[in-house]
């Protein structure tokens, strides 16, 4: 009993190390697929996920206000500007944010495009 388990054990593993290559074919397909969705993030979306927040309560600035960063950064005693960690500002950024999205299908998604439509809507 023992030896049929083992034999059995040996053609999953000889089956797995011949599928490598394979794995790998698809991996590549996968990242040269995300690359182009990370380059176009960057086109459309770079340097437009920061925004201006206050220093100590870390709440949003009103964007008619404070209209862009070079008005934010004037304001430097009580204002910052922050980028936040998903953003499209490099294209690693942009692979991070797809693994992101991809990674947390419900609530990643949700919350993903949730600021995308909220910042393009800001920006125009």
């Amino acid at each position: 009993m023992c030896i049929v388990y083992i034999s059995f054990s040996k053609v999953v593993v000889n089956a797995l190390v011949h599928a490598i290559p394979a794995i790998f074919n698809v991996l590549l397909v996968c990242l040269i697929f995300w690359l182009i969705f990370a380059i176009m993030g960057v086109q459309l979306f770079s340097g437009r996920f920061g925004y201006c927040r206050d220093k100590i309560t870390e709440a949003r600035s009103d964007a008619e206000l404070i209209a862009n960063k070079s008005v934010c950064l004037q304001y430097n005693e009580t204002l910052e500007w922050h980028t936040p960690m998903i953003n499209f500002d490099h294209v690693l950024n942009g692979y991070l944010s797809l693994f992101q999205v991809v990674s947390i299908i419900n609530k990643g998604f949700k919350a993903f495009f949730s600021r995308i439509y909220l910042f393009s809507s800001t920006f125009g």
